[in-house]
């Protein structure tokens, strides 16, 4: 049984009954946007420069022939001390090179 007194239940049964399924569908949607904005907010953009680590997995690759493909100048990268580093944008560049249209 419902410990909620009907009398002090802020909504009230005819709320419930003439509320329609479009109605119902519109709060939750609301309610289900507000929630994703947020944890996307949260989240934040992906960083614009990426480590060779971060390159392989883009492209599905090991990070030995990500290296190679910096050694032949298909990839272009910046070398910071010991490391590599690969703007995202060039790294979607090379994807996007590498389509190929069928036909």
């Amino acid at each position: 049984m419902s410990d909620v007194n009907p009398e002090n239940d802020p909504r009230p049964d005819e709320m419930l009954v003439t509320m329609t399924i479009g109605q119902l569908r519109a709060i939750v949607r609301g309610e289900v946007e507000e929630v994703v904005r947020a944890a996307l907010a949260q989240v934040g953009a992906p960083s614009p420069i990426m480590t060779t680590a971060e390159a392989a997995q883009m492209l599905s690759l090991c990070t030995k022939t990500v290296l190679r493909l910096v050694d032949a100048g298909e990839l272009p990268a910046t070398r910071i001390g010991t490391q590599w580093r690969f703007m995202r944008a060039d790294v979607e560049a090379f994807v996007a090179s590498r389509v190929r249209k069928a036909g």
